[in-house]
C-alpha cells in the first residue's frame, strides 16, 4: 500500500512504533550557556539518547512493523547509523538482518551492528559502494532493503520525532535539523507542513548534498567527506523528500568541521552531553553564526546522534585523574586494512578479500569459485562447499587467523535440502566449540551458487 507522507500517516505510524522507541527528552537553556550574546532560548531535543544512540531507530522498527519481511529477513546500507537502528529493530522483532557499511563507518557504529546479531558487510569507502553491494544482495536473495532515507516507511518514521517535540515543546520558533540524505528533514518537515517552527537544514560544508538540490531544483549528486561522512554522507538526498524540503525547509546552513568540533565540545562543557559529529552538526549552526537567533526566539535543535568513540571512560586513571574520570577527544577512524592472498583473486575480482578493521576481520560474499579460473566450481553442493571452504581457509591465513578464530558464520543456501551435505563438510573444517552460526535460505545466489558464506574472526 502506497503511503502519503503527511501527518495522519505519521500518526498513524507513531502509534504503530510507540511501544518500542523511546520518548527523547527536551533540555532547554539559555543561548547565553553556550556563549551567545542574545537572549534566545534553546531547546535540545536529545535524541541521542534514542534506541541504537540515533534517530534511525523510529525508521528502523516503522519499516520493520509497516512491511511485509519475508523468511530472507532485511537488508540495509548504512554510514553507521542505520545499520545500527535496523540491527536493533530486527533483534528486538526477531527478524534476519544483513548490514552493509563503507569503511568510513566509526567503529563504535560497526561494534553496535555487530553486537546486535546482524550479519555484518563491510563494503566500499561510501555509503554509494555499500548501497550498491545492498541492492545486489537483496535482488539474488529476496530479502527486504530498508532504505536509510528514502522510503515513505523511513520518513513516516523519522516525522514521529516531530509529533513528540510538538507536544514537548509546541511554540517553538525554528527548527535546526542535520542533514544526510533527507529522510529525517524530511519527515519532520511533513509533519509540521507549514505550521509550527521555520525548518533550517544544517549540512557539513564537506557534504553539501540537499544544498546543492536546492540549487539545481532536483536531486543531484554532491561530493562527500569530512568528519560528519559517515552519519551526513549521502551523495544524493532522497526522491521522496525533495518535494518536501523544496516545499517546507527555509534555508539550509552549510557548517565547518572546526564548528561541528566546537559544538561537540559545548554539549560537552555545557550539558555532559557526548553527541558524535553529525549529530552535533545542527548546534553548530548556530555557535557558529550561520544561525543566528533573534531576541526571545525560541530554536530547536536537535542533537540526533551519539555513537562515537570520542570519550573514554577510565577504570585506572592516571596520578593526578579521579578513577572513572572521562576523557574526551577526537573521533577514532577505523584502523583498515585488506586482506588477501596470491591463491585468491585480487579486490574487485570474484572473490572478496576480507576487510580487517580494529582486529576484527569482516569476508563477506564467499562462493566456491575455483581461484584458477574465477568460476563456480562444477558439481553438486559438496564440492562447492568443499572449494568455498578453501579459499575462506587462504584468506583467514593470509590474514593470520585459522577457522579456530572465527566467532560468527552466516551461510546462504539456495535449497535447503542440501543442509546435512553442507554440514559435513562445514564440521570437517570448525571444530568444536562451532562458532556461531546462522543458515538462511535465499531464492538465488551469485553465478548460480549452491551456497554463499559471511564470517566474522578475532
Amino acid at each position: 500500500m502506497s503511503r502519503a507522507i503527511d501527518r495522519k500517516d505519521i500518526r498513524e505510524i507513531h502509534g504503530l512504533i510507540a511501544p518500542h522507541i523511546r520518548r527523547t527528552p527536551v533540555v532547554e537553556a539559555d543561548a547565553a550557556d553556550f556563549g551567545l550574546e542574545t537572549k534566545a532560548r534553546l531547546v535540545l531535543k536529545l535524541e541521542l539518547l534514542q534506541h541504537a544512540g540515533s534517530f534511525k531507530a523510529r525508521g528502523a522498527f516503522a519499516n520493520l512493523l509497516a512491511r511485509p519481511i519475508p523468511a530472507a529477513g532485511v537488508a540495509a546500507a548504512s554510514g553507521g547509523n542505520h545499520g545500527a537502528a535496523v540491527a536493533f529493530a530486527a533483534k528486538r522483532l526477531g527478524i534476519p538482518a544483513r548490514i552493509f557499511v563503507p569503511t568510513v563507518a566509526s567503529p563504535a557504529k560497526i561494534r553496535q551492528i555487530r553486537d546486535h546479531g546482524a550479519a555484518l558487510v563491510v563494503h566500499g569507502d561510501r555509503y554509494a559502494d555499500a548501497l550498491a553491494e545492498c541492492e545486489r544482495w537483496v535482488a539474488s536473495s529476496g530479502a527486504v532493503s530498508i532504505h536509510a532515507y528514502d522510503q515513505p516507511e523511513t520518513l513516516l518514521g523519522q516525522g514521529t520525532l516531530g509529533l513528540e517535540l510538538e507536544e514537548q515543546a509546541p511554540d517553538l520558533d525554528a527548527l535546526l535539523i542535520a542533514v544526510g540524505g533527507g529522510g529525517f528533514i524530511g519527515g519532520v518537515a511533513a509533519w509540521y507542513a507549514g505550521r509550527g517552527p521555520r525548518i533550517i537544514g544544517v549540512e557539513p560544508e564537506q557534504a553539501p548534498t540537499l544544498a546543492r538540490a536546492l540549487e539545481a531544483g532536483r536531486p543531484v549528486d554532491a561530493d562527500v567527506a569530512g568528519i560528519a561522512a559517515d552519519s551526513l554522507g549521502a551523495r544524493r538526498v532522497g526522491d521522496l523528500m525533495f518535494p518536501i524540503a523544496r516545499g517546507s525547509v527555509e534555508r539550509m546552513v552549510l557548517v565547518s568541521d572546526d564548528a561541528i568540533r566546537q559544538a561537540q565540545e559545548s554539549l560537552w562543557r555545557v550539558l555532559r552531553v557526548v553527541a558524535e559529529p553529525g549529530g552535533a552538526a545542527a548546534l553548530a549552526a548556530v555557535l557558529s553564526g550561520g544561525y543566528r537567533p533573534r531576541e526571545g526566539e525560541r530554536v530547536g535543535v536537535v542533537v540526533c546522534g551519539g555513537n562515537t568513540t570520542a570519550v573514554e571512560f577510565r577504570t585506572q586513571a592516571p596520578r593526578g585523574l579521579d578513577p572513572g574520570a572521562v576523557r574526551l577527544g577526537t573521533e577514532e577512524r577505523m584502523d583498515k586494512r585488506i586482506v588477501t592472498t596470491d591463491k585468491i583473486a585480487p579486490a574487485g575480482g570474484p572473490f572478496s578479500p576480507a576487510v580487517e578493521i580494529d582486529g576484527w576481520l569482516y569476508l563477506s560474499g564467499q562462493v566456491g569459485q575455483d581461484p584458477s579460473t574465477g568460476r563456480l566450481v562444477e558439481g553438486d553442493i559438496t564440492r562447492q562447499a568443499e572449494q568455498l571452504l578453501k579459499n575462506v581457509e587462504a584468506v583467514l591465513s593470509a590474514g593470520g587467523r585459522t577457522f579456530s578464530n572465527v566467532i560468527q558464520v552466516r551461510v546462504f543456501l539456495a535449497d535447503m535440502g542440501d543442509f546435512q551435505a553442507m554440514n559435513a563438510v562445514y564440521t570437517r573444517y570448525f571444530q568444536k566449540p562451532y562458532p556461531a552460526r546462522t543458515t538462511v535460505a535465499v531464492k538465488a545466489l551469485p553465478l548460480g551458487a549452491a551456497m554463499e558464506m559471511d564470517l566474522i574472526a578475532r
